[in-house]
């Protein structure tokens, strides 16, 4: 499974990033991130996926499923975008 994340804070840093990395059989494709301090970040820490400017640039690179860790305040658009997109395993936690 290819896996992309969304947000590169301390959830996207500490818990995300990691845990796709260290599961088997799971691929961590790459972040969206805009800072260049946050892209510097997340290269060092995972050399190898590349950033990406926008989710749509994420999604196109052929991810199975986003995890979207951005602050409150921006994720529901976030989480619209995605399954507007297409994405299959996108969704509103709001809805469970």
């Amino acid at each position: 499974m290819r896996i992309g994340i969304v947000g590169y804070g301390a959830g996207g840093q500490y818990f995300h990033a990691p845990f796709i990395e260290a599961a088997e059989g799971i691929e961590l494709v790459g972040v969206v991130a805009r800072s260049e301090a946050t892209k510097s970040s997340f290269e060092s820490d995972f050399p190898g996926p590349p950033t990406y400017a926008s989710l749509s640039g994420l999604i196109a690179s052929g991810v199975d499923a986003v995890t979207i860790t951005t602050p409150p305040h921006t994720r529901y658009d976030l989480v619209m975008e995605a399954i507007r997109s297409g994405e299959p395993r996108a969704r509103d936690p709001r809805l469970d």
